[in-house]
């Protein structure tokens, strides 16, 4: 009855773009499995126009309900068991009920389209027509060429206005695959030459199609080169920064074991570390080059100054090690 009703509305052909024989075993084929499928699922998605169609999705699980029924009256002409019609009147209440609520709950631009008598073909047109891009309305060669014969007329126009602008901007959708869906006789004048006429043409495309791999895999392998090279410059910035905490933890260490020990010359001699973790290298480098200047003339007040200022750097360090 499904395949009849497809036939009755000229919607038995499925939107795979496949040459006749093909597609005409894709047809019946891919009907078959879809209502075959739907009958013991129910699933949502093929109520799709290009499927089986809105309404009747929804006849199809009204119809498997009262099969139920059915099939139980047959089954009491032999085996009386009253069990067996409380069973399938509880689950036909509760798929009713559970259906009403998913209609109730779901976005309410979706139900119409529980009930849609579109057909596939009138889908296809209709998304051509309100399409906003070029990309979505070049979609519509991505289907059977009997899916837009209605608007043959209109797509030539298209193309022609606007084959050579696709050219110069060159957009990524606009390749040789996409190309290649688009019939050989809609194409314009002139791209149909430069392609090399109707013998030409299949040949030109597979071109196209090597030389824009060979530009992915190109990219591709600049896009993998640098996210390797990213990749080495955080391990070794992770290792600079373990290596710094490792020093820092080390120097915290020897000031405790130093302080313990009341060594305050040991203490003394550590290098420095300002508030952000780093050494003082800078400075202490700077008060040696003034010590050595200065050495003959100030070794004696520099001693005094060192052994005055015990307590107050002890104290820094203290901080350093414990906060």
């Amino acid at each position: 009855m499904y395949l009849f009703y497809k036939m009755m509305r000229r919607d038995f052909r499925y939107w795979a773009n496949v040459e006749d024989p093909m597609s005409s075993l894709v047809s019946v084929f891919v009907r078959v499995v879809v209502k075959f499928v739907t009958d013991f699922t129910l699933l949502l998605q093929f109520r799709h126009p290009q499927e089986i169609g809105g309404c009747y999705w929804s006849l199809n699980m009204i119809l498997n309900q009262l099969f139920c029924f059915v099939s139980v009256y047959l089954y009491n002409k032999h085996f009386s068991e009253d069990k067996v019609w409380m069973v399938v009147i509880g689950l036909f209440v509760g798929s009713m009920f559970t259906f009403i609520l998913f209609l109730h709950v779901i976005n309410t631009k979706y139900i119409p389209t529980f009930f849609s008598t579109q057909t596939g073909k009138s889908f296809t047109v209709q998304n051509f027509e309100d399409a906003e891009s070029d990309q979505a309305k070049f979609n519509v060669f991505s289907k059977h060429r009997s899916f837009y014969d209605s608007i043959n007329d209109e797509l030539l126009i298209w193309l022609n206005d606007n084959w050579e602008r696709w050219e110069d901007e060159k957009p990524v959708w606009f390749n040789a695959n996409a190309i290649g869906n688009v019939p050989v006789e809609m194409l314009p004048v002139k791209v149909l030459q430069k392609y090399g006429g109707f013998k030409g043409r299949n040949a030109s495309l597979k071109k196209m199609g090597e030389e824009e791999n060979d530009e992915k895999r190109k990219s591709l392998a600049k896009s993998l080169r640098n996210s390797i090279a990213g990749k080495n410059s955080l391990i070794l910035n992770m290792r600079m920064v373990e290596e710094e905490e490792t020093r820092k933890k080390s120097l915290r260490m020897s000031l405790r074991n130093n302080m313990n020990a009341g060594n305050k010359d040991a203490i003394l001699n550590m290098p420095m570390m300002d508030d952000e973790g780093d050494s003082g290298s800078e400075s202490d480098s700077e008060s040696d080059s003034e010590s050595d200047s200065d050495s003959d003339n100030r070794s004696e007040a520099n001693t005094k100054d060192k052994i005055s200022n015990t307590t107050i750097f002890s104290k820094r360090k203290t901080s350093l090690a414990f906060g």
